[in-house]
């Protein structure tokens, strides 16, 4: 028999809750922060990633061309992800008509990777 996904979402606002969370889990951080007394934490502690404003002040420029070879500077993510963007966008047009096809792979091959 299969059971549906419940539609409650269990918080430790209520006190009962709370106790309960603390009894089943004791050794979780739920329970560390509770006995220390931590209600918030450091900003040290909390990855950039994870904050509502991550996407704020990153720009994407998908002309920009990497002609050292790639430096430091630029991760292997973004590296990938423009070599993925380009590729995406060659697969789209070559997938049109037979020909384009062909020849896409035909190139593909001479790379030799």
């Amino acid at each position: 028999m299969r059971r549906q996904a419940s539609g409650i979402i269990i918080t430790d606002q209520d006190a009962a809750i709370a106790k309960a969370i603390s009894m089943v889990l004791p050794s979780t951080f739920h329970s560390y922060f509770k006995k220390k007394q931590i209600l918030l934490l450091p900003d040290k502690y909390i990855l950039r990633r994870w904050t509502k404003n991550a996407k704020v002040g990153a720009q994407h420029d998908p002309s920009t061309s990497i002609s050292d070879g790639g430096s430091s500077s630029t991760s292997l993510m973004s590296r990938h992800g423009m070599l993925a963007h380009k590729s995406s966008l060659l697969v789209d047009v070559a997938a049109l008509t037979d020909a384009r096809t062909s020849f896409l792979m035909e190139e593909f091959d001479s790379l030799h990777i």
